[in-house]
């Protein structure tokens, strides 16, 4: 059996233009970086969580592609991509972002678009490790207050995903009284918070020949 290994997680209230403030683009391009965590040109947040767009008017935006760049917790550069859909003012990132470096549209969203938070973040995905007799993983998690999580486990590599796909598929474990466990294989886990201002802390213990 392995030594527990201790997670948490907590978001800061949701800051709407935390990364650029209201700004309209003619064509295609980079949104300027000017929000309230931005410095030097680089949006630092408290932690890693998604992002949210959210536009005037969704007149024109329909169908506009972002890109956002960045890196995470651990300071791994990654990028995400986010096509807005039809009849709506928000789209979220599909991934956290600790900090970032730039933002682009591939065409004008024809309305004031501003970037910010959400109150949605996970933590970086753990792998499992290299154990070829992984047989079960336990966890408990105590939340501060009053919390919406899940604890989320992954059959994907994170770090090695197959050409044009952006994230892991994952799973929420069944908790009963904030513990559960897993005893099937998988490759990655992480704790997911959709609640700002409360912390949730862990641990979690992996069992299996090679684990230590």
């Amino acid at each position: 059996m392995g030594n527990p290994i201790y997670i948490d997680k907590a978001l800061t209230t949701v800051n709407g233009s935390a990364i650029a403030q209201p700004q309209s683009l003619l064509g295609a391009g980079d949104f300027v970086l000017n929000g309230s965590l931005v410095t030097g040109g680089v949006a630092v947040l408290d932690t890693q969580r998604q992002l949210r767009f959210l536009a005037s008017t969704d007149d024109n935006w329909t169908g506009v592609l972002f890109t956002i760049y960045g890196a995470d917790d651990n300071g791994v550069e990654i990028v995400d991509e986010v096509t807005v859909p039809v009849g709506t003012l928000t789209v979220d990132t599909n991934i956290d972002f600790k900090t970032v470096t730039r933002v682009s549209a591939s065409a004008s969203p024809g309305a004031n678009v501003q970037i910010g938070t959400t109150s949605t973040g996970s933590t970086p995905w753990h792998s499992v490790g290299p154990c070829s007799m992984f047989m079960a993983l336990g966890v408990a998690l105590i939340p501060a207050g009053a919390a919406t999580f899940q604890f989320q486990y992954t059959l994907d590599d994170p770090a090695n995903l197959p050409a044009g796909v952006l994230m892991p598929h994952s799973f929420n474990l069944s908790l009963s009284n904030n513990a559960g466990s897993i005893i099937t294989p998988i490759f990655a886990w992480r704790l997911r918070l959709q609640t700002t201002g409360v912390a949730v802390r862990g641990s979690v213990v992996l069992s299996g020949l090679g684990v230590l």
